[in-house]
């Protein structure tokens, strides 16, 4: 048995979205904190380690696990896009903090010890507290499993 389905044409235009404006959203890429560009290539380097060296600081090895983006003064946005694109297949520990002026973040994401799939990119969505806008974005990505991974990373901020 088969039913005949009347939708008023009314309702079929709302349904379907016709006649309403369209307003694209606009993404604008956000500029590396100390680099060029807004597109960041690395190798995930060996955990931060203290050196025994003499004298009463010693020495650190730093790792290289985060990477920030600057938000321009002024600039307000709705919503960052993380793309966060591995260069090799294997485990990546990953995190998304928004950070405030106030000297605050919020950990918008958080993955513990993820498997990915070379070049098959992971797209993280990160919303800035109500009246609040920060001033940079952090991804960290590292972790002792993920030494000797690479990716490409880059930010957006969208109105």
């Amino acid at each position: 048995m088969f039913r005949l389905l009347l939708i008023p044409a009314a309702s079929l235009t709302l349904l379907l979205g016709l006649g309403l404006p369209v307003h694209a959203e606009q993404c604008t890429p956000l500029p590396l904190v100390g680099g060029e560009g807004s597109e960041v290539s690395k190798e995930i380097s060996p955990p931060t380690l203290p050196v025994p060296l003499p004298g009463p600081l010693g020495a650190r090895i730093r790792n290289n696990w985060n990477t920030d983006w600057a938000i321009p003064g002024g600039a307000v946005y709705n919503r960052f896009v993380v793309t966060f694109i591995p260069q090799d297949t294997g485990e990546f520990n990953l995190e998304v903090h928004l950070k405030y002026s106030d000297d605050s973040s919020d950990r918008v994401y958080k993955n513990g010890r993820a498997k990915l799939t070379y070049n098959e990119p992971v797209i993280i969505e990160a919303v800035p507290r109500p009246n609040d806008q920060p001033y940079q974005v952090n991804l960290m990505a590292g972790g002792a499993r993920s030494v000797g991974n690479s990716f490409r990373a880059r930010v957006e901020g969208c109105r």
